[in-house]
């Protein structure tokens, strides 16, 4: 007995023990899976890793590595605008004087007493080249284009050939309305022209190229198929070539303009004797324009037909003025050499009438009249008579 006193005496607490894990197995709750046919199953096993950090220093497992400084590209340069070249400065070698009188001259038909009334009452022929249009597009009147006279001091053995024109009123004041004023030079005398000088208002009496311009037919259509007369509609195209602006050309001292010293009114246009010719004979014309400044539509009557450019004579159809106005011009006058009269688009040149001596033998001074508008006889419209007054004994 009491052998088996002792042995259960340790076999008690060894049940109670058994008891409590059997207690605890049944109380964990284990899912059930079922597995069909021959389905895998696939466990995934998650690793967190927990970084543990501490103030401790710890060795480098690895030598450290030195910063690279983090280099930037180059920025780009903003582009400059390109820089435009610089003008090459313009030398002039010779300029021009004071000249003397003149040795060939006209007076133009002028709307002085008309163009209040909008209206000329003489001196515009359009479809013969001849044009007195000193008018706005409204017809208001334009008092610093209309040409009253025109002159032209010509030497032959000089090297300058000087022209002016007197209009009604000093342009100085009409600055703001930029107009131009010109010279058209037919150097072989064949009514069609071949240099065409035009510039802009020149500011004060000091000679200067800026803003004068030279134009040159190369191709010789002004005029088109019948010189001076209307060919309209034609498509040709006038003073094509511009061969000075301002200085710059083959001759930088080519032409130049001014205010006239002596009278506000006058434009001086003075031009190297080149422009002449190898003949140094030549007709001119002068020019004046605040509306087309187209050389390259010339001639005019070539390039508007009568409808299209209206007429400023109330009294002659077309009346008024449409596409064409602005513009006034001269007829043609010859310089260097002996005018007949009877070329086309000339002005018409008349010598005075000789009157007989005096019986008392007195010398008499005979002044003949300056010109004589002859109306509706196309294409020689105005007949200049020599200014110089005769002496007769």
């Amino acid at each position: 007995m009491s052998g088996n006193s002792k042995q259960a005496k340790w076999l008690i607490p060894l049940l109670v023990v058994f008891m409590l894990i059997v207690t605890m197995a049944c109380s964990i709750s284990i899912p059930k899976v079922s597995l069909k046919d021959n389905s895998k199953v696939t466990v995934v096993v998650q690793t967190v890793m927990v970084e543990v950090t501490s103030n401790a220093p710890q060795a480098p497992t690895q030598p450290p590595v030195a910063d690279t400084p983090t280099v930037e590209p180059p920025k780009p340069e903003p582009s400059a605008t390109a820089e435009p070249p610089t003008p090459t400065a313009i030398v002039h070698v010779s300029y021009p004087q004071t000249y003397g009188w003149y040795n060939s001259a006209l007076w133009d038909s002028s709307c002085r007493s008309s163009g209040i009334y909008k209206r000329a009452t003489s001196g515009d022929f359009f479809t013969n080249n001849w044009y007195e249009r000193p008018f706005a597009a409204d017809m208001t009147y334009l008092p610093f284009i209309d040409i009253e006279q025109a002159d032209v001091n010509y030497d032959p053995a000089a090297l300058w050939v000087y022209a002016d024109m007197w209009l009604v009123e000093s342009p100085l004041a009409y600055a703001d309305k930029n107009p131009q004023y010109g010279l058209e030079i037919d150097i072989n005398r064949d009514s069609r022209g071949d240099y065409f000088i035009l510039a802009a208002l020149p500011p004060n009496t000091d000679w200067t190229t800026n803003g004068v311009k030279v134009y040159e037919d190369t191709n010789h259509d002004v005029g088109s198929t019948r010189a001076i007369m209307m060919d309209a509609p034609v498509n040709g195209n006038g003073y094509e070539s511009l061969i000075f602006d301002a200085g710059v050309g083959s001759d930088p001292d080519l032409a130049w303009i001014r205010i006239s010293p002596t009278d506000s009114r006058a434009i001086e246009i003075a031009f190297k004797s080149t422009l002449a010719g190898p003949e140094q004979k030549f007709f001119w014309a002068a020019w004046a324009d605040a509306a087309m400044q187209k050389p390259e539509w010339m001639d005019y009557d070539d390039h508007f037909t009568q409808e299209e450019a209206g007429n400023p004579n109330p009294d002659m159809g077309h009346y008024p003025l449409k596409a064409f106005y602005g513009v006034d011009n001269t007829c043609r006058m010859g310089a260097g050499f002996v005018q007949t009269g009877n070329e086309m688009g000339a002005c018409v040149i008349l010598q005075p009438t000789e009157v007989p001596p005096q019986v008392n033998d007195i010398p008499q001074i005979v002044t003949p009249p300056l010109f004589e508008i002859i109306p509706f006889v196309p294409p020689h419209i105005i007949k200049i008579y020599t200014p110089t007054p005769i002496i007769i004994k």
